[in-house]
């Protein structure tokens, strides 16, 4: 399943199996620590040099966790994270959420998330976010569900 954006060389599709390992690879070469499980969906934008951008999302009881959404450095700032989310997102029957850093919250907004208290999140979404904040980090809550008006 790929799709071709604006840029012609850049490619997106859903990843799976054997190719997991190549996410890997571009996450752990790119900075960022995390990496694919076989449970995950994993979503890539590719060209011809290679991936330049996944993210991968986790489930967590009937919703999804947004994890590890990461651009490579020289393709910063061309939307390239924005237009992975746009490929990706609709494709989620179920709610999606993610704990974005405070200075990342206009970017999520941008891709159809919106801000959320605790109390609004399922508890395996909640109590991570909950710990993260008890220990100083300031991450937000916020979720994206097309069944909601205007994506959410």
């Amino acid at each position: 399943m790929t799709s071709n954006n604006t840029n012609s060389d850049i490619v997106f599709s859903q990843v799976t199996g054997d190719q997991l390992g190549l996410v890997n690879r571009f996450y752990k070469a790119n900075g960022h620590k995390g990496k694919c499980g076989r449970e995950d969906r994993v979503y890539v934008a590719r060209s011809l040099q290679g991936i330049v951008a996944a993210v991968r999302f986790t489930l967590k009881g009937r919703a999804w966790l947004l994890r590890g959404l990461w651009v490579a450095q020289d393709k910063r700032r061309q939307g390239l994270g924005y237009q992975l989310l746009g490929y990706c997102l609709p494709k989620f029957s179920e709610p999606v959420w993610c704990y974005p850093y405070a200075y990342l919250i206009t970017f999520y907004r941008k891709a159809g998330f919106l801000e959320q208290g605790c109390e609004s999140a399922p508890d395996n979404i909640a109590s991570p976010w909950r710990m993260y904040r008890m220990r100083g980090e300031s991450f937000a809550l916020m979720s994206y569900s097309q069944q909601l008006p205007g994506g959410n």
